[in-house]
């Protein structure tokens, strides 16, 4: 029978053949059978998603008990303690928030394909609605 050891070993790792290999194997097993039987105890804990990658194949997963330990810990620890900072519960904060993100988002673009403005002087002109001047400005304000 197999134990949750081939799973994740004593120290709860999740180990990949590229390192499990390179691993001293437990007694009476070589490396490659070691591997055979971790891969099918983590196959028989499989659970498939409803994606699929380029050739059809289903994302799969397969949690263990090093992390189930973990999600219970936060469930106990984060119980109660979660909270969403005040730009996101408080509408007027929240829509400042938002049109600051999209300004700051417009400029560093804009700066990353070329643009030369300073941040002042793109907020001022976005927030003021002023046309913009030149070529910089332009590539902000249609970002």
């Amino acid at each position: 029978m197999l134990s949750s050891g081939v799973r994740a070993d004593d120290q709860g790792r999740y180990r990949h053949w590229d390192t499990l290999r390179h691993v001293t194997p437990p007694a009476g097993l070589t490396a490659e059978e070691w591997w055979l039987a971790t891969w099918l105890a983590r196959r028989a804990l499989r659970r498939e998603l409803p994606l699929r990658n380029m050739t059809g194949q289903p994302f799969a997963y397969a949690l263990t008990d090093a992390a189930y330990e973990m999600l219970h810990r936060i469930d106990q620890q984060a119980a109660g303690r979660l909270t969403a900072p005040e730009q996101v519960t408080n509408p007027h904060a929240r829509d400042r928030y938002v049109v600051s993100s999209l300004i700051e988002e417009a400029i560093t673009s804009s700066q990353l394909e070329g643009a030369s403005s300073t941040r002042q002087v793109a907020k001022e002109m976005l927030r003021t609605g002023r046309p913009p001047r030149d070529r910089s400005e332009r590539m902000i304000f249609a970002n």
